[in-house]
């Protein structure tokens, strides 16, 4: 079934607009979830195109990152160092506190936002006034969201590993890779997922740190200020990848739990995340151009002009699709 396109310039001020229902517990992590699949569950369903502004809030000469949304709060990081929280219901600023680097991605957690930054801190805060809880510096910039679950919290980082620590800020371990890792984890079952710069994907055990499997799978999606963010659903993992050849770029389906090739779709240009439902596989390109694809053979099933670029990430419930552009 073809799913509404709904067409969101701002998803700071959107999706929360979008999801208005009274028990609506939050898009607590990137992709909403630690599976990055964007789904929105059914008690939280997207209201067709009820789409008006409920409020805005502007913070002069800063561009401001992808939000964090609870039940309560809304938490984002910008250019000047800084992380924010805000009323969800009015807009209201509650409270804001300085880092020591940009902050892209949180995650909130049982009273808690955990986050890193491009100084290589990685921090946790009270989420009710930003009070430092904890921090650990790993001296290396990171980019990209964290994963919270099972008592731990991952990260990667620029300096090659994926991070796993307790929750009151001690190493559990960590595992290197071959090169930098800028691309969010994921996390499915008891297994991470992290694609490094080596063009390798790597499955890791979450609770000893030990290599479950690679593949070489290619470079991941990227441009100067966005990375591709692999996704899972249903046994599977989807990546945007660049292919060899200039210009050249495509959706690649795994097994994720063996890292066998279950199919790969070519793309007019860069894909950067996705969202599922049912069995359809929904992801933006670099050029405007949305896509609907077949879950199990990568199939094009439709596709939708927008007027700019698409580098965040889709959501879906079974009837709409929420695109920023």
């Amino acid at each position: 079934m073809k799913r509404f396109l709904l067409i969101c310039m701002v998803l700071f001020l959107m999706l929360p607009a979008g999801l208005q229902a009274d028990n609506f517990t939050g898009w607590n992590t990137l992709g909403g979830n630690n599976q990055r699949n964007g789904i929105i569950p059914t008690e939280h369903k997207l209201k067709g195109c009820n789409h008006r502004f409920l409020w805005k809030f502007q913070i002069k000469d800063s561009f401001i990152y992808s939000p964090t949304v609870n039940d309560e709060f809304v938490i984002f990081g910008n250019n000047k160092k800084s992380v924010y929280c805000l009323d969800r219901k009015s807009g209201d600023k509650l409270w804001s506190r300085e880092l020591a680097g940009n902050s892209f991605y949180q995650a909130i957690y049982d009273g808690k936002i955990f986050l890193g930054d491009s100084s290589g801190m990685f921090s946790c805060l009270n989420l009710s006034d930003g009070k430092l809880i904890w921090e650990y510096d790993v001296h290396q910039s990171i980019v990209s969201c964290p994963i919270v679950s099972d008592d731990c919290v991952f990260f990667v980082s620029k300096d090659w590993y994926l991070y796993c620590l307790t929750l009151d800020g001690k190493l559990k371990w960590k595992f290197r890779t071959e090169n930098c890792i800028f691309s969010s984890p994921v996390k499915s079952d008891n297994n991470i997922f992290v694609i490094s710069e080596d063009r390798y994907i790597y499955c890791i055990n979450a609770d000893t740190g030990t290599l479950k499997w690679k593949r070489n799978v290619g470079s991941p999606s990227a441009d100067a200020d966005h990375k591709s963010m692999p996704a899972i659903h249903d046994g599977r993992i989807f990546i945007g990848l660049k292919l060899r050849g200039v210009g050249s770029y495509g959706v690649t389906c795994l097994d994720a739990s063996s890292g066998e090739l279950m199919w790969l779709t070519k793309m007019p240009d860069r894909t950067y995340s996705f969202a599922v439902s049912d069995n359809r596989l929904f992801t933006g390109c670099e050029n405007g151009l949305f896509f609907c694809l077949n879950i199990d053979d990568g199939k094009i099933v439709w596709n939708f002009k927008t007027n700019n670029r698409i580098v965040d990430s889709p959501v879906a419930d079974e009837k709409y699709v929420l695109v920023p552009s």
